[in-house]
């Protein structure tokens, strides 16, 4: 198990290098009781202070990742 916690921290980490080189931010969820706003995932914030995935608290890691990609591929004109 202690594997598998520090295999999502490498990944997280990777993924919010990238958002930061993108001007994102990946905000965990810090709720320690989950509720209808707060399902204990992740959210995407731009530099607007803007939700771009995961209002609810709600984004895995692999959506945050498919929408940084989307991003990078919009920037990039792709």
């Amino acid at each position: 198990m202690a594997i598998e916690s520090q295999e999502i921290k490498v990944v997280e980490n990777r993924l919010r290098r990238w958002a930061k080189r993108l001007g994102f931010r990946i905000e965990k969820s810090r709720a320690r009781a989950l509720h209808l706003n707060n399902r204990g995932l992740y959210q995407l914030i731009d530099d607007r202070n803007t939700v771009v995935e995961g209002v609810d608290y709600d984004a895995t890691l692999d959506q945050i990742e498919f929408a940084l990609q989307k991003e990078e591929n919009r920037l990039r004109g792709a």
